[in-house]
């Protein structure tokens, strides 16, 4: 229900959108025809962002793994805990490229 919503409110978002500007549809398609090296800038995009929330969390895990040892919480097991520190890891790195790129 929650990613219904989220494309419900997206939807009305571009809705509005169009029917304030109402551009033609040659600039619309303008827009969405890539050249070869638009093609390239978003590979390399999507590599580094893969290279870096990725592999960056094995260096990152490799780094500080004498500091995670013995730590433990009640009612939680250690897998559960190592998991999301490795969600909340992605989503970090992920935000840091996109705040670099933009």
């Amino acid at each position: 229900m929650f990613t219904l919503d989220q494309f419900v409110h997206l939807g009305t978002i571009f809705v509005l959108a169009w029917f304030l500007i109402r551009p033609s549809w040659a600039s619309v398609s303008a827009q969405f025809s890539w050249s070869a090296a638009t093609g390239d800038r978003v590979l390399e995009a999507g590599i580094v962002y893969v290279a870096v929330v990725f592999a960056g969390g094995y260096l990152i895990r490799y780094l500080t793994r004498n500091l995670a040892a013995g730590i433990e919480k009640p009612g939680e097991t250690a897998e559960e805990v190592k998991n999301a520190g490795m969600y909340i890891g992605w989503l970090e790195r992920f935000l840091v490229v996109t705040a670099i790129l933009v």
